[in-house]
């Protein structure tokens, strides 16, 4: 949850972004992230309970 922030950190430090757009931007693309790791791993995230 904290690579889209560490990512952003280098334009922060370059001026090209504002705290604020660094916020922004960063929380937008950590929900990205947490949506492309639960739909590769929906099969964990599906409910069904596996037996064995």
């Amino acid at each position: 949850m904290y690579v889209p922030f560490v990512v952003l950190l280098v334009p922060y430090w370059a001026g090209m972004i504002s705290g604020g757009a660094l916020m922004g931007a960063g929380h937008a693309l950590m929900m990205l992230a947490m949506a492309v790791v639960v739909y590769r791993r929906r099969h964990e995230h599906a409910g069904h309970r596996r037996h064995g």
